[in-house]
């Protein structure tokens, strides 16, 4: 595969991360796939993977369910990522505080 698939894919598992804070989201690239550690309290060798992102990202909200109750809140709705994941324009991602323009003043 060529460079720039595998860093499309690489962006693609760093939104996804950055997405759901209670994961770590990397490419394999030897074995095509993404894969999910949850930095939560789950059994031993709780680990996901999925060729596809949506695919992940389904078994992440079924881990989370089981194991937190409800899923964790999510920055966006990756549900809707194309199958190949994302191609994110050049900007910087999303704030997690809102900043000194987001807040009104009463």
């Amino acid at each position: 595969m060529s460079a720039p698939f595998e860093d499309e894919r690489r962006r693609t598992a760093a939104s996804i991360e950055r997405d759901n804070p209670l994961w770590i989201v990397i490419w394999g690239i030897f074995s095509r796939e993404y894969w999910a550690f949850p930095k939560f309290n789950v059994p031993p060798h709780t680990i996901l993977h999925a060729r596809d992102p949506n695919q992940l990202a389904a078994q992440m909200r079924q881990v989370e369910q089981e194991h937190l109750g409800a899923p964790a809140p999510q920055h966006h709705d990756i549900k809707r990522l194309p199958p190949g994941g994302i191609k994110r324009a050049n900007k910087p991602p999303p704030h997690d505080r809102p900043t000194q323009e987001d807040v009104t003043h009463v």
